[in-house]
């Protein structure tokens, strides 16, 4: 009477002990780093996003801070912002030049 063969172990539970925030990390980071590929708006705040899921899934697993998902979600708040004040500065460019020409 032999008993069916138990799954390998080890695997069970080097899967079982895997970060649950990993992928949404890794999402956050390329997310945010689309940002060179031409996604402005759309990468960063897919960035921030995730990042923020990550980073709380990972605290309720009882893991340690998400190092992917926090850095993603920081270059999205910076690229976000440089996108932000970029639109400022084209639009009070436009605005002073309007004006200096209505002046002339």
């Amino acid at each position: 009477m032999n008993a069916a063969p138990t799954p390998n172990p080890a695997t069970y539970d080097q899967r079982a002990e895997e970060d649950p925030g990993k992928v949404l990390g890794i999402v956050s980071l390329v997310a945010s780093l689309s940002t060179f590929l031409g996604f402005n708006f759309l990468g960063p705040v897919i960035g921030i996003v995730t990042g923020h899921m990550a980073r709380s899934r990972s605290k309720a697993a009882g893991r340690a801070d998400n190092e992917m998902g926090k850095w993603g979600f920081i270059l999205g708040i910076v690229f976000l912002a440089l996108l932000v004040l970029g639109w400022l500065l084209g639009i009070s460019i436009g605005l002073a030049s309007g004006l200096a020409a209505l002046l002339v």
